[in-house]
């Protein structure tokens, strides 16, 4: 899905929220510059887990284990496009 966004002169870009909800989007990002692409990490499965362990009860399995394939098919999309 590509779209295009508009840099305002303060140099913001406004992400539409369906991509932050689907890239995991919260508060902050972290940004990177790699090979000429702005990259936008967000935290990681591990990262919810550390910050918040005693959050996640037995009801959360479900979404945890689609958390953690969601994280792990993007990470291995990301070692396939950096190879090509």
């Amino acid at each position: 899905m590509i779209r295009t966004v508009k840099i305002d002169e303060k140099g913001r870009i406004l992400i539409p929220k369906e991509l932050r909800d689907k890239a995991g989007i919260k508060d902050s990002a972290e940004i990177e510059l790699e090979e000429g692409r702005i990259v936008i990490k967000t935290d990681s499965l591990l990262d919810n887990l550390t910050k918040h362990p005693i959050g996640f009860m037995t009801k959360d399995l479900p979404k945890l284990r689609k958390m953690a394939y969601e994280q792990a098919l993007k990470e291995v999309r990301r070692d396939m496009e950096k190879r090509q």
